[in-house]
């Protein structure tokens, strides 16, 4: 269980990644595509997403780098997954899924 502070401070984290700067819309969205198909390589989540290589790419590091995703090598290449963090902080993921669905977001998908 979360202590009160660290609650809101993942909270306050994942709203910032997620909702309020730019690209967090592209961030939810993989997240939600790993959720929903276990691992994927970026190229997998280019084409889901209908963007650029290169954009997929740098939404994954900075995922990786704030411990939601971890990378996987396998003898085919570089898959991703939710990380235990990511899985853990589900709950907080999807209530902002759905509070983005019902606010409208579309913001820029960087």
């Amino acid at each position: 269980m979360y202590r009160s502070r660290d609650y809101k401070d993942v909270r306050r984290l994942l709203v910032w990644l997620l909702y309020a700067s730019r690209g967090g819309e592209t961030r939810l969205r993989i997240l939600i595509l790993l959720k929903q198909n276990g691992q994927l390589n970026a190229s997998q989540l280019a084409r889901a997403l209908k963007v650029n290589y290169r954009t997929v790419t740098y939404h994954l590091d900075i995922l990786e780098a704030h411990n939601l995703i971890e990378r996987i090598q396998t003898s085919h290449g570089i898959y991703y997954r939710l990380s235990n963090a990511g899985l853990t902080n589900w709950d907080l993921i999807s209530k902002l899924l759905k509070y983005s669905k019902n606010s409208g977001m579309s913001k820029d998908q960087h």
